[in-house]
């Protein structure tokens, strides 16, 4: 077993848009079920899981909405391994209006909230940031004012 993100990333075909994560949820909670054994016998507790990054990609719907589908199966997954928050990076990017890499990154956490709630996950931001002429600008989201 390895983490979740890194078995998402070992196994991803770019060109085929496909990866372990092409799996049911049933057969990824069969996957996992050894681990969420092992973690029950030794008392240890996911505190978090990390899902794919980065889940949206401008013009490219068909590859959102594959790392959509992998993420909401994540959620599932850390759900059912009783980890109560999986983090889930927001879009960032330089060269576009923050209002709109904002509204990007609600309707990208809304679709994916209705999931969270189903396997009672809670999503977790991560504060990024992005380089641009050598100074550290803050990305999508990173602010409590633009959380909430």
């Amino acid at each position: 077993m390895e983490n979740i993100n890194s078995l998402f990333n070992r196994t991803y075909d770019a060109e085929k848009l496909t990866s372990f994560f092409d799996k049911s949820v049933e057969e990824l909670f069969e996957y996992y079920a050894d681990m969420k054994a092992a973690a029950k016998e030794y008392d240890i507790a996911f505190s978090q899981l990390h899902a794919v990054f980065p889940v949206y990609f401008p013009g490219e719907e068909a590859r959102t909405k594959y790392f959509m589908d992998v993420t909401k199966k994540m959620i599932a997954v850390a759900g059912y391994l009783g980890s109560p928050c999986i983090v889930v990076h927001p879009w960032r990017n330089p060269y576009v209006a923050r209002e709109e890499e904002i509204a990007i990154n609600m309707n990208l956490y809304r679709e994916l909230m209705p999931v969270a709630k189903q396997y009672r996950v809670k999503i977790c931001l991560e504060n990024l940031f992005y380089m641009k002429d050598r100074n550290f600008i803050a990305a999508g989201c990173t602010t409590p004012e633009e959380a909430c």
